[in-house]
């Protein structure tokens, strides 16, 4: 009895020591985000941070996905920062090369959704010509062009998504954002309704949950539509 419980106590130790590793290395990057001058420190503090959990070499899911949240945070940095194509989609390679290790189906798939979207977001904006670099980004021309990225959100995403339930509202809404995004750029894109009742969910959706600032976007991008 008294080995089990000492079991039973050094098992509980170690995986609070483990939550409390998770929580401690996702926030020092997050508040050097916050209060950092530069976006480098804190490049640099996140980068530290995961070359320290590689040292650990820990398999388990909860560790590859705080890996993983870390490249998101740094694909988001870069992304909104930096605009360094290069660094952008390195990350993006990570990321894809992380998920591979999630033993978890459900867990790789909500990934699965996760990269597709940044991958989207990164090619839309690397055809609007917003990050620096971009001639070093060794893709097909095939992938930079809008009815592709359309075609990569709407297999890897919006078919995943629709089985899901209300609790990814907010995700279904950022999709519909994005690829109303696209189309507002492609000639003729916007042929249907639909795509405005998709946007006018989405200001609803964000209300619901105070996304303000995708709020904000869906209600400026509904004015481009009412236009078309």
């Amino acid at each position: 009895m008294s080995l089990t419980l000492n079991t039973f106590f050094i098992e509980d130790v170690a995986q609070k020591t483990k939550d409390t590793i998770e929580v401690f290395w996702l926030a020092i990057p997050t508040v050097f985000k916050v209060f950092a001058a530069r976006a480098s420190s804190c490049i640099s503090v996140c980068s530290t941070v995961l070359g320290r959990i590689g040292d650990l070499d820990l398999p388990e899911d909860n560790f590859v996905m705080l890996k993983i949240k870390l490249h998101f945070f740094l694909f988001g940095v870069y992304a909104s920062h930096k605009k360094d194509a290069q660094a952008i989609y390195a990350e993006l390679i990570a990321l894809e090369k992380l998920k591979g290790n999630l033993e978890d189906d459900k867990i790789r798939l909500h990934i699965s959704v996760e990269i597709a979207f940044a991958k989207a977001y990164f090619f839309y904006k690397l055809k609007k010509g917003k990050y620096s670099k971009s001639d070093q980004i060794i893709v097909g021309e095939n992938e930079k062009r809008y009815r592709n990225v359309i075609n990569l959100i709407r297999e890897n995403c919006d078919t995943v998504l629709a089985k899901m339930d209300d609790s990814f509202e907010v995700e279904r809404g950022r999709v519909a954002i994005l690829v109303c995004k696209i189309l507002v750029n492609i000639e003729g894109g916007i042929a249907e309704d639909t795509f405005k009742q998709r946007v006018r969910s989405a200001i609803e959706i964000f209300g619901k949950y105070g996304c303000k600032r995708l709020e904000l976007q869906a209600n400026f991008l509904m004015v481009r539509l009412q236009q078309k």
